[in-house]
């Protein structure tokens, strides 16, 4: 039961964390992240280059590790 409540705090702090990154960013990070999407799919899929892709997943995983440490969470 730990377990469960642990799991369910961390899938909350890291929603909320989430939902506070930028629209561009937060959508690349779910993509590539959580969809498993490849950089030229998130590429075609949001109509930008894979410099613009590899620049928005790497600030939103930068934003995204700062709010989490803010969470305590590393």
């Amino acid at each position: 039961p730990e377990r469960v409540v642990l799991h369910e705090e961390l899938d909350e702090q890291i929603q909320r964390a989430l939902a506070t990154l930028p629209q561009d960013f937060r959508m690349t990070v779910i993509l590539a992240d959580i969809e498993g999407m490849s950089y030229e799919e998130i590429s075609e899929t949001m109509r930008c280059s894979l410099g613009t892709v590899r620049s928005r997943l790497h600030r939103g995983r930068k934003l995204l590790r700062s709010k989490l440490a803010g969470f305590g969470v590393k």
